[in-house]
């Protein structure tokens, strides 16, 4: 576990400290944003087909500085809880998952779209079998004041070793970003 702890706060580390010259000519615009929809996962291990529940996700982003190509590179920060569904009694119940994750990634020059990816630590909600991840995300926001927008996010996750099976994760939700 701690190597894995190390791992997630070397990429934050990492993430913020990117280009600290041009963070200095325009400063970070921060970010938070609270989602919540419907999750799904799937592995081909015990838990046997695709399952769906409640999914909830709370990210803090920054922006860090714009890129010569248009848009600009963004960090952040998110916390998760993906719901593993229904289950029967013929069949063990779906895991459900904590996630903590460090992304790094493109937003455009409006701030309407964001994709980022990085490593996730990954927590069953049953307690035991703590592992690590990936999740990526792909955000698309929509002005309803100045400082607030209505957004909807895409979130794959893929936990390779989840007590020797591959478990994924895909959540779909609608929210508010504040800037």
């Amino acid at each position: 576990m701690t190597r894995h702890l190390i791992v997630i706060v070397l990429t934050v580390t990492s993430a913020l400290t990117v280009a600290p010259s041009a963070i200095a000519q325009s400063p970070p615009r921060f970010s938070l944003e609270a989602s919540v929809g419907e999750g799904t996962g799937w592995t081909s291990g015990d838990y046997g087909g695709a399952h769906s529940e409640l999914a909830v996700d709370v990210v803090l982003g920054a922006r860090l500085r714009q890129l010569a190509g248009g848009g600009g590179l963004v960090a952040g920060l998110s916390g998760s809880a993906h719901g593993g569904g229904v289950y029967d009694l013929l069949e063990p119940r779906f895991p459900q998952f904590y996630l903590i994750a460090a992304a790094i990634g493109w937003e455009n020059e409006g701030g309407g779209l964001r994709a980022m990816i990085g490593p996730a630590f990954v927590q069953p909600m049953s307690g035991d079998g703590r592992t690590v991840g990936v999740q990526g995300r792909l955000d698309v926001a929509g002005k309803v004041m100045p400082r607030l927008a209505i957004v909807a996010s895409l979130r794959p996750a893929l936990v390779p070793d989840y007590r020797g099976d591959m478990v994924g994760l895909l959540a779909i939700g609608i929210g508010l970003r504040l800037r």
